[in-house]
């Protein structure tokens, strides 16, 4: 078989830094699709060689998909694709003809910068994983039963993070039953984005099996002919359809400018959304339910559809970005034709070479989609894929911009959100919920783990406060010999250490007011980031910490920081 490549945009943004801004930048190209191809669906194979004569055709295809009337085509004249596809659009003969569309080159696309080590604990515990109350949803489903397929650039298959994760996949570039990602970081910018996918998927549902599927290639090239050849191949991957060995779940994290015919078939069939009557055409075998597909919905920050996330069929989740202050990312695209949005903002997954590296876009939020529909379906095996995608729908968190969606897998497994109002006094530990404020009282101890602030926390004389992954929208107070700990955490307002209180900051981040001590107060910090002052006035402790970053004032006796 001949696959000519064209280039499918990969919907990814890489990020320096864990807390980067980023710019949306598409690539320009001069033509919209491959020359000399086009693909055409007839109403009958037979007439196949009739047509090809008549538009000067390649009387034998490129190739077929399986057996089906659908054809890629060579032109023999010389004529653009564009204007071919015309005339045959208008022979009654033809179901379908499109040009081969290619995308675009991978928008935004920096180099990134790999962390060191092992991240596995800052994985588990990141932002995201706090944001979408995953913690309580794997109290009721972990995926096991389910796979999920990862259509990318292959997946790092010897990776400690995907032992006894993975099922046999394939590689529909180099046409070998080894998926793994081919190419170096140094050499190629998309590099690892498949591995980093799959990361994700096995971090929201880490049970479920994972299926690699490698279509493009080290320069982010693919074939869409060959795109849905994969996706067939993922529904039944040992050719027979009584056996049901095929995925729950399918991920797309890639994209293509244009609407295609072929690509919106494969889509209804993999997905079984028009099976209804037993449509012989649906990819599943007949105790299987079709696959629920995730698309990333691009990083151009526009409103403008991105295929095939914007194809109208039933069990397709469009997916934006959002990020870890609750909104639409700048770089996501919206629209009507986005249906939820997810974490994807700087998130932390596997990286080929068994580390782990910050990375965002479309493409990272999509993978948590494709996790929480593998939750939702390892819990409710008979669910069609059509009714999980309106469950995902219906219990996410409403948040404001034009995309009001976000996803909250707890929810869609039954667990509702609960919200503290006013003052919570806090004497024990606290889990993923919302509250307004937090008391720790005198000589009490309290433990947050992914609880979301709004308003303020107060540590009071004697108290202890434990925080891991809390996002606070006001300011932390501890005086009086008071103990503060806060990891990987957000705080968007100040952190005060006074009168003998001692505070253990990590992986944090202060957006808003200052991070100051005085009056005696102790402060350790580490590897923080803190985009405003460092006071430490009137103080006769030295602060201890490293690898701080402060984008504010830094007083002369903060100086060791």
């Amino acid at each position: 078989m001949n696959h000519l490549a064209l280039r499918v945009g990969i919907i990814l943004t890489l990020i320096l830094t864990s807390m980067g801004s980023h710019t949306a930048v598409r690539a320009e190209s001069s033509d919209d699709f491959m020359p000399e191809q086009v693909v055409m669906k007839l109403h009958a194979a037979s007439d196949l060689e009739e047509v090809a004569a008549d538009h000067a055709l390649d009387p034998t295809p490129l190739d077929q998909f399986g057996t089906r009337p659908i054809y890629l085509m060579r032109i023999l004249d010389g004529a653009s694709p564009l204007d071919r596809t015309v005339g045959l659009s208008a022979d009654p003969r033809i179901l379908y003809a499109e040009p081969n569309f290619i995308g675009r080159a991978p928008e935004g696309q920096q180099r990134v910068s790999w962390a060191k080590g092992d991240e596995s604990s800052r994985y588990q515990e990141q932002w995201a994983v706090s944001m979408i109350r995953l913690p309580e949803a794997h109290t009721i489903s972990r995926g096991a039963g389910v796979t999920v397929a990862v259509l990318d650039t292959g997946v790092d298959v010897t990776h400690p993070a995907f032992e006894g994760r993975l099922v046999n996949g394939y590689d529909f570039v180099d046409w070998d039953a080894d998926p793994s990602e081919v190419g170096s970081p140094e050499e190629n910018h998309v590099y690892g984005h498949g591995t980093h996918v799959a990361g994700l998927v096995a971090l929201v549902a880490p049970e479920a099996k994972i299926m690699p599927i490698r279509v493009l290639d080290e320069e982010g090239v693919g074939n869409i002919w060959v795109l849905a050849e994969a996706m067939a191949y993922a529904m039944n991957p040992d050719g027979d359809i009584t056996t049901a060995d095929g995925a729950d779940v399918i991920n797309l994290s890639l994209g293509t400018d244009h609407p295609t015919n072929l690509l919106a078939e494969i889509e209804n069939d993999v997905s079984c959304s028009d099976d209804d009557e037993g449509d012989d055409e649906c990819l599943a075998d007949q105790n299987h339910h079709g696959a629920v597909v995730a698309v990333a919905a691009g990083n151009d920050g526009l409103g403008d559809p991105e295929y095939p996330a914007a194809e109208s069929v039933s069990s397709v989740l469009a997916v934006g970005a959002s990020t870890s202050e609750d909104e639409l990312a700048s770089f996501s695209n919206h629209g009507s034709w986005v249906h939820v949005v997810a974490p994807g903002d700087a998130l932390l997954s596997t990286v080929p070479g068994g580390g782990y590296a910050f990375w965002g876009g479309t493409s990272t939020a999509a993978p948590l989609v494709a996790g929480q529909a593998a939750l939702i379906r390892a819990a409710n095996p008979a669910l069609a894929p059509a009714l999980v995608v309106q469950k995902i729908k219906e219990t996410s968190a409403v948040i404001s911009g034009p995309v009001p969606l976000r996803i909250d897998t707890a929810a869609s497994l039954g667990i509702p959100l609960v919200q503290l109002t006013g003052e919570y006094i806090c004497t024990d530990a606290l889990g993923p919920v919302r509250a307004d404020n937090i008391l720790v009282p005198k000589d009490q101890a309290c433990t947050l783990v992914g609880t979301r602030i709004s308003g303020n926390i107060k540590v009071e004389e004697g108290a202890t406060l434990n925080a891991i992954g809390v996002d606070i929208k006001g300011s932390v107070q501890a005086k009086g010999f008071a103990f503060v700990s806060i990891i990987d955490s957000e705080i968007q307002g100040s952190v005060q250490v006074e009168e003998g209180g001692s505070s253990h900051l990590e992986t944090s981040l202060v957006v808003g007011g200052a991070l100051f001590v005085k009056n005696s107060g102790s402060l350790t910090i580490l590897n923080n980031t803190i985009l405003s002052n460092l006071q430490c006035k009137e103080n006769n402790r030295m602060p201890t910490g490293a690898g701080n970053t402060v984008s504010g004032n830094k007083e002369e006796q903060c100086s060791s920081l």
